[in-house]
């Protein structure tokens, strides 16, 4: 990723990237519900791709880094959480490498 981005820039696309694929899953998921057979089922192929591409980012992101997109992006949990893994130091440490390992991976 480019390093003349700011840290609240990474944590935008971040979070814009994440926010696409959350509407590309939830319109998945309504288009299996609404039709059950799978021939008649009209998935976005850029959907597909979307999921694709965001979960092998996060395939190839350690535990440490996984668990922080997870956690602040995609379920979203309260900030408290960091608490059970890491000290606050510690967490913004991981949170700032784990934002730009995975842009690297989106990027890659």
């Amino acid at each position: 990723m480019d390093k003349s981005l700011t840290f609240k820039q990474q944590d935008e696309i971040v979070n814009y990237i994440i926010r696409l694929y959350k509407k590309a899953d939830s319109r998945i998921k309504l288009e299996e519900m609404i039709k059950s057979d799978e021939k008649s089922r009209n998935i976005s192929k850029n959907d597909l791709i979307m999921i694709k591409i965001v979960s092998d980012a996060l395939f190839e992101l350690n535990e440490d880094y996984q668990r922080i997109i997870r956690n602040d992006y995609i379920v979203k949990q309260k900030p408290i959480w960091i608490y059970d893994y890491y000290t606050k130091s510690t967490y913004y440490r991981l949170k700032h490498k784990a934002i730009e390992e995975f842009l690297h991976c989106l990027n890659a």
